[in-house]
């Protein structure tokens, strides 16, 4: 949640995490059948700054909880100090928090030196934070590790940049191996691009297995060694739209994988598709339409716009979007809708 306030002529964004806390015996209360529920307390994180601008179209990962532990709970954010200079001193910050989000610890920056920002967020198995985002000048995709749950020692996989037209705006899943997913799109080629890579040992140069196998050793990595982008899932119907019109989402098992995006056919943004594997990312099936342009509702045609979601439930993919009414090329914002999506119902609309 963004909590804005005033300073004098700027502007403070701050991550505040909404805590639902017992007070004066309302959990007791509750319990009994009676009572209020349990009092609501905004905690800030201890990230924030003069920097608001989260996302350009994905639901932003900024927040995980340790599926092991619920109470373990990880955010990051894109923050700036600097009001005279803005973009140049963006950096993404990391917080933690061991008791639910009553109390946070956090950094300012995961230390690549350089311009940082829309960042995504995965727990690796062992609860550790993965975090990809944009950085440096020109702009590429870095990954980043920490060296154990909430030890605030990020330490890059990759700092080499693939060439002119590097992929951006990242998307992150670390999956139950030790495989991370990172999808991102090229904004000249207007395609996705994914990577699959072994974060115990992609640019290792540790002599022996055992000392690879374990994040607390901090191990020295090659970070000239570039992200193996590789397949490219560009959707032959249209263009993808660059920035993060897309997401990734992945089954509890880790077994299946799905790419979500916004394309372009007859209006920018106009539908919505998605991609699956169901071998844990190492290919894809052609894309599904799930969206088509013109979507017509009554006597009106409807499009694609505004966020995107994805998640899971079990095996089943479950797709969330915003969309509003289409007329000669212009989006009647105030006429806007959420709608769900699911092989097993279908589209259907959530929300006016």
């Amino acid at each position: 949640m963004f909590h804005l306030r005033s300073f004098h002529t700027r502007t403070i964004y701050t991550l505040l995490l909404f805590t639902l806390i017992a007070l004066n015996g309302g959990s007791a209360a509750l319990a009994k059948g009676g009572g209020d529920p349990p009092a609501k307390k905004s905690v800030p994180t201890g990230l924030g700054g003069f920097y608001d601008y989260q996302t350009v179209g994905a639901s932003p990962l900024l927040i995980a909880t340790n599926p092991a532990n619920p109470l373990h709970l990880h955010a990051i954010y894109t923050q700036s100090f600097d009001s005279l200079n803005v973009q140049g001193s963006r950096r993404v910050g990391y917080a933690y928090s061991l008791d639910g989000g009553l109390s946070w610890q956090q950094i300012s920056s995961l230390g690549s030196g350089g311009d940082e920002g829309f960042p995504s967020l995965s727990l690796l198995p062992n609860g550790a934070a993965a975090v990809a985002c944009g950085a440096g000048v020109p702009a590429q995709t870095k990954i980043f590790l920490d060296a154990g749950e909430g030890a605030r020692q990020f330490s890059p996989l990759s700092t080499a940049p693939t060439g002119s037209d590097d992929p951006l705006m990242p998307m992150l899943a670390a999956m139950t191996t030790s495989n991370l997913q990172v999808i991102a799109s090229r904004p000249a080629s207007r395609s996705v691009h994914i990577a699959t890579l072994d974060y115990l040992t992609f640019g290792s140069v540790l002599a022996s297995a055992a000392e690879s196998a374990s994040l607390l050793a901090k191990p020295q990595r090659l970070t000239s060694t570039p992200i193996p982008w590789g397949q490219s899932l560009t959707d032959p119907d249209g263009d993808i739209l660059t920035g993060d019109c897309h997401t990734i989402a992945r089954s509890a098992d880790g077994h299946k994988v799905a790419l979500v995006h916004r394309g372009s056919m007859a209006a920018e943004g106009a539908s919505v598709r998605y991609a699956e594997s169901v071998d844990s990312g190492k290919t894809f099936g052609a894309f599904q339409n799930i969206m088509p342009f013109p979507f017509v509702v009554g006597a009106d045609s409807v499009a694609a716009r505004g966020g995107l979601d994805a998640a899971y439930n079990g095996d089943e993919l479950q797709i969330v979007f915003g969309a509003a009414k289409f007329t000669s090329g212009i989006y009647a914002e105030q006429q806007a809708s959420i709608y769900h999506w699911s092989a097993a119902n279908g589209l259907k609309k959530m929300i006016d």
